[in-house]
């Protein structure tokens, strides 16, 4: 009876050790609130060569926006952080529809890459 106890533990024991836990990656989550100050009326034709383009290891959820009340407000995606989020933007929630205009994403996500943050 000791012998299958202690090949029961063991058995137990090893798959325990034998599972490697791997570790999650981890994104700090920031949330950009209000009207014509987060918009972006910023025109992305006049944008620097450093935030022209993807910022790597940066996502945005970006969502309809709407003062009306319409059922679709609010519907969008997560999608990389990149030039066309600002006024003028439209999702169906699956695909956007980037617009010529950026706000302050993409500065901020420029600086927190810098960093070494997600």
């Amino acid at each position: 009876m000791k012998i299958l106890y202690f090949s029961t533990i063991g058995f137990f024991l090893s798959l325990f050790l034998s599972c490697k836990s791997e570790e999650q990656e981890v994104w700090n989550v920031y949330y950009f609130g209000g009207q014509s100050n987060m918009d972006g009326f910023g025109y992305n034709s006049e944008l620097p060569d450093s935030l022209d383009g993807i910022i790597s290891n940066a996502m945005i959820f970006d969502g309809n926006r709407d003062n009306e009340g319409s059922p679709n407000r609010g519907v969008g995606n997560w999608s990389p952080v990149e030039p066309g989020h600002g006024y003028g933007f439209k999702t169906n929630g699956k695909s956007n529809d980037l617009s010529e205009r950026f706000g302050p994403e993409l500065s901020f996500a420029n600086s927190l890459v810098e960093q070494g943050k997600k």
